[in-house]
C-alpha cells in the first residue's frame, strides 16, 4: 500500500537537496571570499613595502643638499599621495573582511536551513514508518479475523 504522504515526502526530499546544494554553494563562495581576503593583504603588505623604498629614495635625493622650497613641496605632495593610496589599500582588505565576514553569515544561514529540511522530513520519515507499522499491524488483525469468521469492523477506513 502507498504511503498517503509520498509525494509531500518526495517534496521535502528535493528540499533537503536544494538546501546541501546552497551550503555548498555558500562554502565556496566564502572560500573565494577568504582567498580574495588574502590576496588584498599581500598587495597591501606589498605595496607598503614599496611605499617605504620610494619615500627612503625621495628623502635620499634631498637629503643633504640645498634645494628650492618647492622641491620639498613636491617630495611632501609625492609622500601624501602614496600614503592616500596606501588608505584605498587598506581599504579593499576592510571590504574583503567584510565580504568574509557576511560570507560567514550566510553559510550559517544556509546551514540552518538545510538543519531544518533534514528536520522537516525526518519528522515525515518517522510518521511513515509508524503508518506502515500500523496499517501492517491492522491488515495482520483483520486477515487473522477473517480466518476466524468474525465481522471485522475498524475503527478507521484501512485503503
Amino acid at each position: 500500500m502507498k504511503y498517503i504522504l509520498q509525494d509531500l515526502l518526495t517534496v521535502r526530499g528535493h528540499r533537503v537537496d536544494s538546501a546541501t546544494k546552497l551550503v555548498a554553494r555558500r562554502r565556496q563562495e566564502l572560500s573565494d571570499c577568504r582567498q580574495r581576503l588574502t590576496d588584498r593583504e599581500r598587495d597591501l603588505r606589498s605595496y607598503i613595502d614599496d611605499r617605504l623604498k620610494k619615500e627612503t629614495q625621495l628623502y635620499s635625493e634631498i637629503l643633504g643638499k640645498k634645494i628650492v622650497l618647492q622641491d620639498l613641496e613636491n617630495v611632501k605632495a609625492e609622500v601624501n599621495r602614496l600614503r592616500v593610496e596606501e588608505a584605498a589599500y587598506q581599504q579593499r582588505v576592510l571590504d574583503a573582511r567584510c565580504a568574509v565576514d557576511q560570507a560567514l553569515i550566510e553559510v550559517d544561514n544556509a546551514l540552518a536551513s538545510q538543519r531544518q529540511a533534514i528536520r522537516a522530513e525526518e519528522k515525515l520519515k518517522e510518521h511513515r514508518d509508524l503508518w506502515s507499522r500500523e496499517t501492517l499491524r491492522l491488515q495482520t488483525l483483520k486477515e487473522d479475523l477473517e480466518l476466524e469468521d468474525i465481522p471485522f469492523k475498524p475503527r478507521f477506513k484501512i485503503a
